[in-house]
């Protein structure tokens, strides 16, 4: 599997306006997810620093599933998109048999890098 990141192209295509608008909407996807990080864990947060029962109970049992697959999830996308930023387009071609390019390039990698650390935190715990 090869992954041929393009460069940018010249600006007489409107690259300039591509290239700001991806990079704002990586930050704002970037900001955007860790607020929902920490609006979503804030509460269960609280909970278990009260040492509430039915917290620490869900925490011990299931921690992978609760911190580590969100954690993997937020991390692949700022993998992707910043991988995205600096280059122009993802380009991803398996062997002779499949190429993945334009839109489906970063959404592939995105699930490719999410089942990697998925895997990861399997084996882990």
């Amino acid at each position: 599997m090869a992954i041929e990141p393009s460069r940018r192209r010249s600006d007489d295509e409107g690259t300039t306006h591509n290239s700001h608008f991806r990079r704002t909407a990586a930050w704002i996807g970037g900001i955007v997810g860790a607020a929902q990080m920490i609006v979503f864990t804030f509460p269960v947060a609280v909970a278990s620093w009260r040492r509430e029962p039915w917290v620490m109970d869900l925490v011990d049992h299931h921690f992978p599933a609760i911190i580590g697959l969100p954690a993997a999830a937020v991390a692949s996308f700022l993998i992707i998109t910043a991988f995205e930023s600096r280059f122009d387009k993802i380009k991803m071609k398996i062997g002779n048999l499949i190429e993945f390019s334009g839109a489906s390039g970063p959404i592939v990698l995105w699930v490719l890098c999410f089942c990697a650390m998925a895997s990861c935190i399997r084996i882990v715990w």
